[in-house]
C-alpha cells in the first residue's frame, strides 16, 4: 500500500477533530501563559505604586523632623557663650550640653510628635522594601540602598531626640561626649539634600521598572 492509498484509507473526520484538539490545546495554553504573565505584571504593578505612594507619604511626613532638627543646629550655636564657673568644669561640646539643659526635653518632645506621626508609614516602607526581593526585580537593591537611606534618616533623628532630652546625663563621661560630638554638626540641609537624591533615585529606579514592564 502506497502513501496515497494509506491517505485515502484515513477517516480525516477524526483526523481534522484530532488536529482541531490539539490545537486548541495549544491555545489554551498560550492563553494561560499570557494570563499568568499579565497576572504576575499587575502584582508588581500594584507593589511598585503602594511602596511608591509610601515612599512619597515618608518624605512628605519627614519634613516637620527636619525643620525642627534646623531649630536644634541654631540652638546649639545660639547657646555658644559660657556660663559663669563653667570654664572650670572641662566639659567638651559645651554649647551642645547648654542647648540640651535648656531647650532638650522640649525640642526632643516636638520632634518625637512628628516621628511618632512617620513611624507607621516607615514600617511601612522597610516591610514592602524587604517584601520586594520575593519579586527578583532587576538591579532591586538600587531600591534597597535609597530606603536604606531614607530609614537612616529617621533613626538618626529619633536618636539625636532621645540624647537631647536626657538633661541629667554624666557630661564628662567618655561615650556621651562620643554621642555629642557625634551629634553636635548636625545639619538639617544636609539631611534634606540626602533625601532629595534619594528620592531622585527612587524615582528613577521605579521609572525603569515600569517601562520594563510594560515594554
Amino acid at each position: 500500500m502506497n502513501i496515497l492509498d494509506t491517505l485515502l484509507t484515513l477517516d480525516w473526520f477524526k483526523v481534522s477533530q484530532g488536529i482541531i484538539s490539539i490545537c486548541m490545546v495549544l491555545i489554551a495554553y498560550n492563553a494561560l501563559s499570557t494570563w499568568k504573565e499579565q497576572l504576575k505584571a499587575k502584582i508588581i504593578l500594584d507593589f511598585l505604586n503602594e511602596l511608591t505612594e509610601s515612599v512619597h507619604e515618608f518624605i512628605l511626613l519627614m519634613s516637620a523632623p527636619h525643620e525642627l532638627v534646623k531649630f536644634v543646629s541654631i540652638g546649639i550655636e545660639v547657646n555658644s557663650y559660657p556660663l559663669p564657673g563653667e570654664e572650670k568644669q572641662n566639659i567638651k561640646n559645651p554649647e551642645f550640653v547648654r542647648y540640651i539643659k535648656k531647650d532638650g526635653k522640649d525640642m526632643s518632645s516636638r520632634i518625637q510628635k512628628h516621628l511618632n506621626a512617620c513611624r507607621p508609614v516607615a514600617s511601612k516602607v522597610s516591610s514592602l522594601a524587604a517584601k520586594g526581593q520575593v519579586f527578583s526585580l532587576k538591579n532591586y537593591e538600587r531600591c534597597q540602598n535609597v530606603c536604606k537611606m531614607l530609614l537612616w534618616q529617621f533613626n538618626y533623628i529619633e536618636s539625636l531626640s532621645m540624647l537631647i532630652a536626657s538633661t541629667t546625663l554624666n557630661w564628662s563621661n567618655e561615650l556621651v561626649q562620643k554621642n555629642l560630638s557625634q551629634y553636635s554638626k548636625v545639619d538639617a540641609d544636609d539631611l534634606k539634600e540626602k533625601m532629595r537624591c534619594a528620592n531622585s533615585d527612587f524615582l528613577k529606579y521605579i521609572k525603569e521598572c515600569y517601562a520594563h514592564i510594560y515594554n
